[in-house]
C-alpha cells in the first residue's frame, strides 16, 4: 500500500512532505479501522 502510495505522488509530482504523509497515514489508519469494524459487523451478523 505504501508503495503505490509512492508511484502515485512520483507520478502526480508531489514532494513527499511529512506533513502530507503523517495526514495520508492518519486518514489511512481510520479507513482500516472503519472497514474492519464493519467487517466484524458483518462477520458477527452472519
Amino acid at each position: 500500500m505504501e508503495c503505490v502510495e509512492w508511484e502515485e505522488r512520483a507520478r502526480a509530482g508531489e514532494p513527499a512532505t511529512p506533513a502530507r504523509s503523517r495526514r495520508s497515514r492518519a486518514v489511512l489508519l481510520v479507513v482500516m479501522g472503519f472497514v474492519g469494524v464493519v467487517a466484524l459487523a458483518v462477520v458477527t451478523a452472519l
